[in-house]
């Protein structure tokens, strides 16, 4: 528990920097986490499952500065091609393939190149929050990125502590033990009412809007937990404990950032949208 605080103290300024320093480099600093966790999933799957389409297994990596283009028509048009173009690529890759060697097994490669792609398509929820926004859900305030992604962050690291230490102190209830035993209905709850609280806080001292923090912290606090029950439920299905080991202390980029790469994908899509809808 010690070495998994101290790596948090030390890497959450890191994390905090690169966004302060520009929606470019925090992208590039995503797509390279995106790569990591490629890399994670790609290890995992060969194990037993096969090999990897490695385009589309890179779509998350290329979506990442694509979304830092901006929320407009364009950027939307650059991902889908990029997306459409990586597809091609790998059919073509694995038509080539089967007809230079013979190896029939496109399907569980290609089908396993579009698990990682996707999942780590997440990771393009970040530089996405990173945009920022022209107005909150109920209030027309204008939210600066480096705010946005801090306040998301906050939310999911606090339900994140807070559903362990309840879970500790008065956690009887199982929330799903055959995904993940050591969690209970009790450190949810707490973890769901911390992120609340915080994400008022937060809306109501910076912005003077208790319900919009209110709204993101309920989102962090359910959508948390659903990425981190997913990640724990894709591990259990790989049959391994941790996706890596390159966060001492965390295990690997997956089991750090499962959480937040979620949580951030769907809010900056609820934000967006409410911006060209307006």
């Amino acid at each position: 528990m010690l070495l998994r605080t101290l790596v948090a103290a030390a890497g959450i300024p890191v994390f905090v920097g690169l966004c302060a320093w520009g929606t470019w480099p925090f992208a590039i600093g995503c797509s390279l986490l995106a790569f990591g966790a490629c890399l994670e999933l790609a290890r995992a799957l060969a194990k037993d499952r096969g090999g990897v389409s490695w385009p589309i297994a890179l779509l998350g990596v290329a979506l990442c500065p694509l979304v830092a283009a901006g929320p407009s028509p364009g950027g939307a048009w650059n991902a889908i091609s990029a997306a459409a173009a990586l597809i091609g690529l790998a059919i073509g890759c694995e038509v080539v393939r089967a007809g230079r060697t013979g190896a029939l097994d496109a399907l569980p490669r290609i089908a396993n190149g579009a698990l990682i792609g996707l999942y780590t398509s997440l990771f393009a929820g970040l530089p996405a929050l990173r945009l920022g926004t022209n107005s909150l859900w109920l209030s027309s305030i204008s939210v600066s990125g480096l705010q946005l992604v801090v306040w998301v962050a906050v939310c999911v690291w606090t339900t994140d502590s807070f559903a362990y230490f309840t879970g500790r102190a008065i956690g009887k209830r199982k929330l799903a033990p055959t995904i993940s035993p050591g969690k209970t209905v009790e450190g949810a709850l707490g973890g769901l009412l911390a992120s609340v609280i915080v994400g008022g806080a937060i809306g109501y001292f910076w912005f003077g809007s208790l319900v919009d923090g209110k709204i993101i912290g309920l989102a962090a606090g359910i959508l948390s937990q659903v990425g981190d029950l997913f990640a724990s439920l894709l591990k259990r299905n790989l049959g391994i404990k941790d996706f890596g080991t390159l966060i001492p202390g965390h295990g690997g980029v997956l089991d750090r950032f499962d959480s937040l790469m979620l949580v951030s994908s769907v809010v900056s899509a609820m934000l967006h949208l409410g911006d060209f809808a307006r």
